[in-house]
């Protein structure tokens, strides 16, 4: 028992602040910081969601259906913890590099699978709390509290993660299995998971409109979130009637197929690890001599990179994506009030430059390299040469995709010649700009000391602090020109002014890049 506790607190360091670097971290007062950004993000989802309740349950109790409050709430954390689940647990579970280690000690199977899962268990109970307690908290406030229907809550609630965990498994690792020995599996699983992410974002664009539909049809809604999540349910009925069979439902359906999954894992987890770990085989080999010089060979080796963890890709380029939804958006006509004040270019504006500088590749190159660090270190090519070619991969990544977005956006809005054209400089721009910030941050910021990719790149503190500086860059200057300066200077100025402020910030960090880099990069390790 006592290997299992210690592995847990292993993986959670991992998952929690391992990423961040903060152990190495001699300075208070960043941790201070960190603590703070995470709980004002924390608080500030929560408040989105707690307003949403409280619109429903105003718009519900006057029909007596307050128990949908209930049924949402578990539905909504159950569906937060199924996204983590599907989109981490696989390189959590079976692509740790942790497994060449922890096979050769005299651990059971079972023992490390569990303290995987719990693990990752105890990370989406923070991550769904923040879902799951508005909702909850609003049902009591409408419906009236009762001891017994809270105590069910609670007991929901920490059961809550596992019937989502089980699903969200098995359809990773599903998919994964299948496409384990194809050739192009990472341009499969890429497209596949590049799908599920644009069909996540338009249901999200499409909340209000569900939310209407919730209180206006309360038995079609029951009925259907029946059909699409049955433990809900059950454990809803448990709650509002105090229904002790529902409850033995719920405990059933989530705790049993819990601990089935972990014992067929379990069961050929050194098999599946194997499994998982073999190369495509191929039929011959041929030496060629490599004709590409060194910028360009680093760049196809930085580009082969991402596009081989679709998680990874996703995760730092979400930016394009995000204007192919927007696109999408303005093609179905489905755009609601977005240019209620404001015209379609000045709303593009906006747009494109902010989603260029979410996510930066960049923000995590230096810190992928992980292990392999020294060796780029010790390589014969320059500082010079390599921040380029990480420049360039992150070009290559998000210029084809932002062209088909801004494409469609143009000829979707009818957009003018002069302002189409200014909208495809912006992007460009704002590409280069953002790839520039992603490595100073790495730089700073960079950590190669993790142990899983996926951890590393969605809880990275270079991550969050380029999406922070990127969106303030990106947004900020178009919304105090719309709200103060309109009347004293022309939006075709204003946007040829905003391409010069993005070229000269460009400019100040490779100033800051030629005095500083070769110190950060060298302090890394």
């Amino acid at each position: 028992m006592s290997n299992f506790w210690q592995l847990v607190k292993i993986n959670l360091t991992q998952l929690l602040v391992g990423s961040f670097n903060v152990e190495s971290n001699k300075k208070k007062k960043n941790k201070l910081v960190y603590t703070i950004l995470f709980v004002f993000l924390f608080v500030y989802i929560a408040g989105i969601f707690g307003l949403m309740a409280y619109q429903m349950g105003s718009a519900l109790s006057a029909t007596g259906s307050e128990n949908i409050l209930m049924i949402m709430a578990f539905l909504l954390g159950s569906i937060m913890v199924f996204i983590q689940v599907f989109f981490s647990s696989f390189n959590i579970i079976f692509k740790s590099k942790d497994y060449e280690l922890l096979a050769c000690l005299p651990i059971k199977n079972s023992t490390v699978i569990l303290s995987k899962i719990v693990s990752f268990l105890i990370y989406c109970y923070a991550f769904s709390f923040m879902f799951f307690a508005p909702m909850a908290i609003f049902y009591f406030v409408f419906a009236g509290f009762n001891l017994l229907a809270f105590l069910f809550t609670i007991i929901g609630f920490l059961l809550l993660p596992l019937f989502p965990m089980i699903i969200g498994i098995a359809f990773s690792f599903v998919i994964n299995f299948l496409t384990a020995r194809l050739k192009f599996k990472n341009i499969i699983n890429l497209v596949m998971f590049i799908i599920f992410f644009v069909a996540l974002m338009i249901l999200s664009q499409k909340m209000n409109l569900i939310i209407l539909n919730i209180t206006t049809n309360t038995q079609a809604s029951l009925n259907v979130m029946g059909n699409i999540y049955f433990p809900a349910i059950f454990i809803s009925k448990a709650i509002v009637y105090g229904d002790f069979v529902n409850m033995i439902y719920y405990l059933l359906v989530s705790i049993i197929p819990f601990l089935a999954i972990i014992y067929f894992i379990s069961w050929k987890y050194k098999y599946f690890n194997s499994y998982f770990s073999q190369s495509v085989k191929v039929k011959s080999l041929k030496f060629k001599s490599n004709q590409h010089n060194i910028v360009s060979s680093l760049t196809r080796k930085e580009v082969s990179r991402y596009l081989s963890s679709p998680m990874v890709l996703l995760n730092s380029c979400t930016g394009p994506l995000v204007l192919i939804i927007f696109a999408i958006t303005i093609i179905t006509g489905d755009i609601g009030e977005m240019f209620s004040s404001f015209s379609p270019f000045a709303v593009v504006l906006i747009i494109v430059p902010a989603v260029n500088l979410l996510a930066s590749t960049t923000s995590t190159s230096f810190s992928l390299e992980g292990s392999s660090f020294w060796l780029l270190k010790n390589m014969p090519i320059s500082l010079t040469q390599i921040i380029i070619s990480k420049i360039l991969a992150m070009v290559i990544l998000n210029v084809i995709p932002d062209i088909i977005g801004v494409t469609i956006i143009c000829l979707g809005l009818k957009l003018s010649i002069f302002e189409t054209l200014i909208i495809f400089a912006l992007m460009f721009v704002s590409i280069v700009l953002s790839a520039l910030i992603g490595v100073v941050i790495n730089l700073n910021k960079c950590n190669v000391n993790w142990t899983n990719e996926i951890a590393m790149v969605k809880q990275s503190s270079s991550v969050l602090i380029c999406m922070l500086i990127g969106l303030s860059i990106g947004s900020i200057p178009t919304i105090l020109y719309l709200n103060l300066l309109q009347s004293l200077i022309s939006i075709s100025l204003y946007s040829i002014l905003l391409i010069v402020l993005y070229m000269i910030l460009s400019y100040a960090i490779i100033v800051y890049l030629n005095k500083k880099a070769k110190f950060l990069f060298d302090k890394i390790n």
